[in-house]
């Protein structure tokens, strides 16, 4: 499934209180995602609930900031840090509005 149509799912359902969607959102992010490191096997695993794209781990770790989604945060972070060159690492994330919320080079220290 799209990381849009995950999104929409956990916004949506977190919005109107429609469990099912964003229980199912999160499923997929923590499948993806678990809150135990050794379970990670990286976004390259053919066993994703998620479609990679090349921003998928910004994308992520900016929804995981913006929905308050703790438990799978230390993974994400580790999944961005991993495969991102650290050149790329001092872009800033942003909430939706369009506000600044997080630099990568804040979060790392």
């Amino acid at each position: 499934m799209s990381f849009r149509k995950i999104t929409a799912m956990l916004r949506l359902g977190k919005k109107y209180e429609i469990d099912y969607l964003a229980d199912e959102a999160l499923a997929r992010l923590k499948h993806d995602y678990p809150r135990n490191l050794s379970l990670y096997k990286g976004l390259g695993d053919l066993n994703t609930q998620i479609e990679y794209t090349q921003t998928l781990a910004v994308d992520v770790l900016n929804l995981t900031f913006e929905c308050s989604l703790s438990s799978i945060m230390p993974v994400v972070c580790f999944g961005y840090i991993s495969q991102t060159p650290l050149v790329s690492r001092t872009c800033n994330f942003f909430y939706a509005d369009g506000n600044s919320l997080a630099t990568i080079t804040n979060l790392l220290r």
